[in-house]
């Protein structure tokens, strides 16, 4: 069992290069969201990106937001802020 986690985690490892940690990026400013839609959907597809913090108190751009980050990275992992949404 051990060997087998083993070779999962150097699997993963050579197919991710780099984190990247990102918080408060509040795409409710249309900066904001045009930036997010403007990273590249090819450049990242071995990374992990951490979403902390503040990204939009609207439910349905979360969303979308999200799905948006997953197609351009490998894994997201996303830590929700104190702005509510609900």
């Amino acid at each position: 069992m051990l060997l087998k986690a083993r070779q999962d985690l150097g699997s993963l490892a050579s197919r991710m290069s780099r984190i990247f940690a990102i918080s408060d990026i509040h795409v409710d400013i249309p900066e904001n969201l045009r930036l997010v839609e403007s990273w590249s959907t090819s450049e990242f597809q071995h990374d992990v990106l951490i979403v902390a913090g503040d990204v939009t108190d609207n439910m349905a751009l979360l969303k979308t937001v999200l799905k948006s980050l997953t197609e351009k990275f490998y894994k997201v992992c996303y830590v929700p802020g104190t702005v509510p949404c609900f």
